[in-house]
C-alpha cells in the first residue's frame, strides 16, 4: 500500500454510529466521523446519506462535505479510508463498491457485515484479493478492557473454564451477534463451535430473539467451553451481560461491557477450610472511545504495525454464520409438530 497518513476519510450513512453518538454522550469518541476528526491518522473529507438533510446537518457539525451520491463522494472526496454505516441491507453493496474502488486502501464497515454469510465471504474474500483490510466494527475487540479479559483467559487465570452464561437483546443477527463473536473470540471459532437452539420467543421478527446453547471445543490455543446466552425483549430494557465462571475465578462483564469484575478463587474467609470466591476486583469502569480505537487500529495496520484489524471479516463471518445457524434451527422451533399417526 502507498498511501500515507493523514489519510482521507470518509463515512456512509449518518446516523447515530456513522456520526451523532457524540451529541449524547460527549467526551466518548463512539461515532465514525467523531473518529476521524479525533484520530492523528486520519483526516474526513466527506459524508453520504441517502437523507440529504442528515448528510448535510452532518457535515455542518463536523466540518466537511456532504455528497449527493456515494459515486460522488468516490469520485470527487478520493477517501482512502471509507466507513459503511448505513442499514444492513446495503452494506454489501457499499463495501465492495468501496472496495473496487482505486483510491480506497481500507473499509471500516458496522455489523453485521451483510445480511447473509454468503455475501459476507463474498466481501472477505474480495477484501483478501485486493489486499485491502476490511474492518468491521465489533466494538469490544477493539476495547482494552474486554482485550485484557480475552487475554486473561487465554493464559488460564480463571482456570478451567465451567459455564458462560450470557444476556442480549434486539435480535440474534444484531446485538446477538456482538454476544457471539464475543464467545468465539473467547472459546474459539465456528469450526469448534456446536450450536442449539433452545427458545425462539419472538416470531414475528426477522431477526429475532434467540435463547441456545454453544459448546466449544478445547483445541489449540482455544479454551473450550459451555455456553448459554438468551434473547431478552428490548421492549423492557436492554440488556447485555456476560458471566464467566471458571475453576479459579469468575468474571462478569455487565452494563453492555462498560463494566468488567472479576473475582479469584481463595480461601473463604466464612467457613475455614473451604475455598470461595474472592472480593470483587475493578477492572473497568466505563468503555470509552470505541469508534476512535477501531480506527486508530486500522490506521496501525495500514503503517504495517498490525497484520490484521482487530476485528476483521474473517470473525464477523464466523459471528453471521453462527447466527445464520442459529435462526435456521429457531425457524423448527416455531412450527407445529407433526401429528402422530
Amino acid at each position: 500500500m502507498t498511501a500515507t497518513p493523514p489519510y482521507r476519510a470518509a463515512v456512509i450513512g449518518c446516523g447515530y454510529i456513522g456520526s451523532r453518538v457524540e451529541e449524547l454522550a460527549p467526551g466518548n469518541v463512539a461515532s465514525h466521523a467523531g473518529a476521524y476528526k479525533a484520530a492523528t491518522g486520519t483526516e474526513l473529507v466527506g459524508v453520504f446519506d441517502a437523507d440529504a438533510e442528515r448528510a448535510q446537518a452532518a457535515a455542518a457539525h463536523w466540518g466537511t462535505t456532504a455528497f449527493p451520491s456515494l459515486e460522488a463522494l468516490l469520485g470527487e472526496a478520493k477517501p482512502q479510508i471509507v466507513s459503511i454505516c448505513s442499514p444492513t441491507e446495503f452494506h454489501a453493496a457499499q463495501a465492495e463498491a468501496c472496495l473496487k474502488d482505486e483510491a480506497v486502501v481500507a473499509v471500516l464497515a458496522e455489523k453485521p457485515l451483510a445480511v447473509s454469510i454468503t455475501e459476507a465471504k463474498s466481501l472477505a474474500a474480495l477484501a483478501r484479493s485486493l489486499a485491502k483490510p476490511l474492518a468491521v466494527n465489533y466494538s469490544r475487540r477493539f476495547d482494552p478492557g474486554h482485550q485484557q479479559v480475552a487475554r486473561e483467559i487465554r493464559d488460564g487465570k480463571l482456570g478451567r473454564i465451567q459455564h458462560v452464561s450470557g444476556w442480549y437483546t434486539k435480535g440474534i443477527r444484531h446485538n446477538g451477534s456482538h454476544m457471539l463473536d464475543l464467545l468465539s473470540w473467547f472459546f474459539g471459532g465456528v469450526a469448534s463451535a456446536e450450536v442449539t437452539a433452545v427458545h425462539h420467543w419472538n416470531d414475528q421478527s426477522d431477526d429475532p430473539g434467540i435463547d441456545a446453547d454453544i459448546e466449544y471445543s478445547s483445541q489449540g490455543d482455544e479454551t473450550g467451553a459451555r455456553a448459554r446466552i438468551f434473547g431478552c425483549d428490548a421492549a423492557a430494557h436492554n440488556i447485555f451481560e456476560l458471566f464467566i465462571l471458571g475453576e479459579a475465578g469468575r468474571m462478569r462483564l455487565s452494563e453492555g461491557g462498560h463494566r468488567i469484575e472479576r473475582q479469584l478463587v481463595g480461601d473463604d474467609r466464612h467457613n475455614p477450610g473451604y475455598r470461595a470466591l474472592g472480593p470483587v476486583e475493578i477492572i473497568q469502569t466505563v468503555m470509552k472511545d470505541s469508534a476512535l480505537n477501531a480506527v486508530e487500529d486500522l490506521v496501525a495496520v495500514l503503517a504495517g504495525q498490525r497484520d490484521a484489524p482487530a476485528s476483521n471479516a474473517k470473525n464477523a463471518c464466523i459471528a453471521l454464520e453462527l447466527a445464520d445457524r442459529l435462526a435456521s434451527q429457531a425457524i423448527d422451533l416455531t412450527r407445529p409438530a407433526k401429528a402422530v399417526p
